[in-house]
């Protein structure tokens, strides 16, 4: 971070845009994994945002978005440790939010859908054992968004955008959520 101060003379803005993936339950999922989920999804922000602290407050404020997940809102069957550490990023931003807007440091969180045609996309796809449950899983996610589609990567650099942009300056601990209306049914 002091790298990229150093080189953009100054920081006014980050974009925290971490995050791994597993399938399972809490019975499935042993505890290595569970950290490194945790680790990447949850601690990452907190470490960026850390990191940036020093940067935003020489700059008199500027704003801070973590990428978090729809599943951190709701609830995904199989896949306890990543809906967990991505609730626990959403709640960790709300928390910066209240504890750094007297400062003019404003913090959001955009919480993509599966997002496609991308690496994320198949990323997901890849956790399925077979062709047939991951076909079904591709299907599975076009049906239950209200859009019937799958998001696109721009849609989400444009929540970003948005937020990190002078013209969200009232816009402080939200989350913006961006999955084709995944999250309503």
């Amino acid at each position: 971070m002091d790298e990229a101060a150093e080189a953009l003379d100054g920081i006014e803005a980050i974009v925290c845009c971490v995050g791994i993936n597993g399938l399972g339950t809490i019975d499935e999922t042993e505890p290595e994994e569970w950290n490194r989920q945790f680790a990447v999804n949850a601690f990452g922000p907190y470490a960026s945002a850390r990191a940036a602290l020093p940067h935003l407050r020489k700059s008199g404020g500027g704003a801070i978005v973590v990428l978090t997940s729809q599943v951190g809102i709701v609830a995904q069957k199989g896949n306890a440790a990543y809906c967990a550490a991505k609730a626990a990023a959403i709640h960790l931003v709300r928390c910066m939010a209240a504890d750094f807007a007297a400062e003019n440091i404003r913090v959001n969180s955009v919480a993509p859908g599966i997002t496609g045609p991308t690496g994320m996309f198949n990323s997901w796809l890849s956790l399925f054992p077979d062709e047939e449950s991951r076909d079904a899983e591709a299907q599975r996610q076009i049906e239950t968004s209200m859009q019937k589609r799958i998001v696109h990567p721009d849609e989400i650099a444009s929540a970003a955008v948005f937020a990190v942009s002078n013209a969200a300056p009232g816009i402080i601990g939200q989350t913006f959520v961006v999955d084709g209306g995944y999250s309503l049914v």
